[in-house]
């Protein structure tokens, strides 16, 4: 209690915080949550210029909406490397390359939340939402799946 008391009552050689931060920590109130500012309290500070500079406008028709809608994304149809028998020891691993498509996008602008089951139609080709993966910074990354290659 005595270091505290030195911070609140003058300058010290061990103390770097001010009485004011001092006070302002004291009146969290207990049972509250504390407020938290990360550094991502503006996720358009980056990832809004990602999206203006690389992102493309594909319709997306979701289960809860009447009519689709462009929404901004990035789209990577990459392949991965996969073991369909999973990691056994003693066996030899049978690896396959797979399609793992997905679409980066900012969740701001979707007037609902995007869910499993909405469609995309990206590049002439319908894609369905297997998983909605949240980032800490306002974005998403959807896991696609090939549901038609021509739509009609």
């Amino acid at each position: 209690m005595a270091l505290q008391k030195s911070r609140l009552n003058g300058p010290s050689s061990l103390s770097h915080t001010t009485a004011k931060e001092w006070h302002g920590f004291r009146q969290h109130k207990p049972g509250q949550p504390r407020r938290y500012q990360p550094q991502n309290a503006q996720p358009d500070r980056l990832l809004g210029p990602c999206l203006d500079a690389f992102g493309n406008p594909y319709q997306w028709k979701s289960q809860s909406l009447a009519s689709s809608q462009p929404i901004n994304g990035i789209f990577d149809d990459g392949f991965k490397s996969l073991d369909p028998l999973g990691e056994m020891p003693g066996v030899t691993p049978t690896n396959i390359t797979t399609s793992m498509p997905r679409l980066g996008v900012r969740l701001s602008d979707f007037p609902v939340a995007p869910a499993q089951g909405d469609e995309f139609v990206i590049n002439g080709q319908t894609y369905e939402i297997l998983e909605v993966q949240p980032d800490s910074h306002g974005g998403a990354c959807l896991e696609l799946n090939l549901v038609d290659i021509n739509p009609s």
